[in-house]
């Protein structure tokens, strides 16, 4: 998807109620699932972790809990990296390391 719209940062694929797959440009693949009790759109939650990344943010090999907020509350979800093992980096942080 993203090789066809160049200027396209990110494609996300809803994939349940409360799971999605995201694919940022030069970050990579992630899975995304809302805990149980939340009750946010997952693609609310997609947003969220591009913003995270575009702001420098890292997904570790083990994941991490990033935090939606909307007006009926905050909303944990869970974000993996698609591939065990893989550590995704920031796009910023990637283009620093080519600089060098």
């Amino acid at each position: 998807m993203l090789r066809r719209h160049p200027h396209c940062s990110a494609a996300v694929y809803v994939t349940g109620p409360d799971t999605c797959t995201v694919r940022v440009r030069r970050c990579g693949v992630f899975r995304v699932c809302a805990s149980a009790d939340a009750d946010a759109d997952p693609a609310a939650a997609a947003s969220a972790l591009y913003t995270w990344l575009a702001r420098g943010g890292t997904v570790p090999a083990e994941g991490v809990v990033l935090r939606v907020r909307t007006a009926a509350g905050v909303h944990p979800f869970r974000v993996e990296a698609d591939r065990p093992g893989y550590r995704a980096v920031a796009a910023s942080q990637r283009s620093r390391s080519r600089a060098r």
